[in-house]
């Protein structure tokens, strides 16, 4: 998975089940990028490519309508700092699962990587 945010959830669930999981992404200096990479680490996620840069890490907020319709606001923070080299510095790992996951919450250009 690249990025933080969804992927988040989706690799701690992965990893959960008993499978072995990895991530690439970037995460704040912040509290929210500390509480992350505990909570990865704790369920045994492989965060050797999940840096941490100065400033704010990406969060998501969803709200809901009166209509229950769902609004999914997106800050990026360190996603938007991840970029195709951190990629490549991943492709052993990558190309070795079975399952990837890629959200559209990093540049553009990191993702077509």
């Amino acid at each position: 998975s690249s990025g933080i945010n969804a992927e988040y959830g989706q690799a701690v669930a992965a990893a959960k089940l008993g499978t072995p999981t990895g991530l690439v992404g970037k995460l704040g200096t912040d509290a929210f990028g500390d509480n992350y990479m505990g909570n990865l680490k704790s369920v045994g996620i492989d965060v050797s490519h999940v840096g941490r840069v100065d400033g704010p890490s990406g969060v998501a907020t969803i709200t809901v309508d009166s209509n229950a319709e769902n609004c999914i606001v997106i800050v990026g923070g360190a996603n938007n700092k991840l970029t195709p080299d951190d990629i490549t510095a991943a492709e052993k790992m990558l190309m070795s699962a079975r399952v990837a996951v890629f959200q559209m919450e990093i540049p553009l250009q990191t993702t077509m990587a």
